[in-house]
């Protein structure tokens, strides 16, 4: 009877003793070499670096045969390797600026700025893609195709505005509201993750600015008034800031603001006047340092919802074309 602490020697064919066989662990080593893409991009850079290397040999064979100088030879070694060397230090900088490199911004990107790098070990499946990632894709597509993303006759778009203007008015006159704030909402994170969802904008912030690239906006609607529009544009170092879309300068009393510490004290300023003021949308969106009356109050969210079922001119084009 063996003992329980001795386990039975593997009968394998051919084995050498003291070495442990991987067959499995080799198949695996080359078998992105089957993939006929890869094997062709794999011999490719193979004859490249030989390339490489042949001319290194070269060019120095041939300074020295012409100079017969060892000085020499070392001088135009290093005015190849200095060059690559000493401007890829500060050019790498340069090229990561936002500003003025608007080029920049059409590197889409593989996360968004609230992922932190994962570490080798984990081995979680990624989100689906976040609001940055999507931002980045789309302005790719304007890029490539001008006038395909986010492109809509303008006129209509005006008319559908004035058509909720009188909405919201009615709405507000009939509940004894002096003004609404319509925060679009930010992104939130999974539980315990540093990923978030995608990002969709609060849908009575949405029918007014059609788009989703407005994370932390907030809207002001002041019956006979332009609306105002908050803009949360930060200013940061790796990443493109949210850009204002065209047809919504002509649209909105527009004010921009590189973080959501000013866009409060500019909303709080903007209400400091007013009587009673609603807010509609996620409440902690904001840090509520404002003179409300009312949060969510369910009679004007009521009103809001029902103007929603009747769709304009514009949301129905917008509809068709999606």
């Amino acid at each position: 009877m063996r003992s329980l602490g001795t386990p039975e020697p593997l009968n394998v064919p051919n084995a050498r003793p003291g070495r442990r066989e991987a067959p499995a662990a080799r198949v695996r080593m080359f078998s992105a070499l089957a993939i006929r893409d890869f094997r062709l991009l794999w011999i490719a850079n193979l004859i490249a670096s030989f390339a490489m290397q042949m001319q290194m040999v070269a060019r120095g064979w041939l300074i020295y045969d012409i100079t017969a100088s060892p000085m020499a030879l070392t001088w135009v070694i290093l005015s190849f390797m200095l060059p690559s060397f000493v401007f890829s230090l500060w050019g790498g900088v340069v090229a990561d600026r936002p500003y003025p490199w608007p080029d920049r911004r059409a590197v889409p990107r593989t996360a968004s700025h609230r992922q932190r790098p994962r570490s080798g070990l984990d081995t979680r499946p990624r989100a689906r893609p976040s609001v940055e990632d999507r931002r980045w894709l789309i302005r790719c597509a304007e890029i490539k195709q001008p006038g395909t993303a986010m492109t809509f006759d303008q006129a209509e778009y005006l008319a559908h505005l004035s058509e909720l203007a009188t909405q919201w008015e009615d709405a507000l006159q009939a509940e004894g509201f002096d003004a609404v704030a319509i925060p679009a909402g930010e992104a939130q994170m999974y539980f315990q993750d540093d990923q978030a969802p995608p990002f969709h904008p609060n849908p009575h912030f949405a029918r007014w600015f059609p788009s989703d690239d407005c994370e932390s906006s907030v809207l002001l609607l002041r019956p006979g008034q332009t609306p105002t529009l908050h803009f949360h544009q930060p200013a940061d170092y790796w990443h493109a800031p949210p850009q204002l879309p065209p047809w919504a300068e002509g649209a909105f009393d527009v004010s921009l603001h590189g973080n959501t510490e000013a866009l409060h004290d500019a909303l709080a300023k903007d209400v400091a006047q007013l009587g009673r003021i609603a807010l509609i949308g996620p409440a902690a969106a904001l840090d509520l340092n404002l003179p409300l009356a009312d949060i969510n109050p369910k009679a004007l969210v009521n009103r809001a919802m029902f103007t929603r079922a009747t769709k304009t001119p514009f949301e129905l084009a917008r509809m068709r074309e999606a």
